[in-house]
């Protein structure tokens, strides 16, 4: 048997609840919600603290691995979309995109340093 089947059940089960909602034409965001409303009520009941720190460690990592994902691409296609985004202005994109990051940046530091002194 597998070790972590639970843990592999409950990182698999939000991508197969997504693929079969859009299957079947019916929201995918909708039925994600539908699974993380299931999974967080079965992961109180059933998991062991441990294990809920390896399931959280995972999702983090995950999480972390996808959104570096789209910001690379979101990074590729940009300079494609410069000459569309003339009307806008280039100055305006490229500083919408540095207060966003600078604020991410600042958010991301005060989050790590209050979770350091707790």
């Amino acid at each position: 048997a597998i070790d972590n089947f639970d843990i592999l059940m409950m990182v698999l089960s939000p991508i197969v609840s997504y693929l079969m909602a859009e299957t079947f034409a019916i929201s995918g965001l909708l039925s994600l919600m539908c699974c993380a409303l299931v999974q967080s009520i079965y992961a109180q009941k059933n998991l062991e603290a441990d294990r809920k720190t390896l399931l959280l460690n995972a999702f983090k990592a995950l999480s972390y691995t996808f959104r570096s994902i789209c910001d690379i691409l979101i990074g590729i296609s940009l300079p494609l979309h410069f000459s569309t985004l003339a009307f806008i202005g280039r100055w305006t994109v490229i500083a919408t995109i540095s207060i966003i990051f600078i604020a991410s940046f600042a958010l991301s530091y005060l989050t790590l340093r209050q979770a350091r002194n707790s």
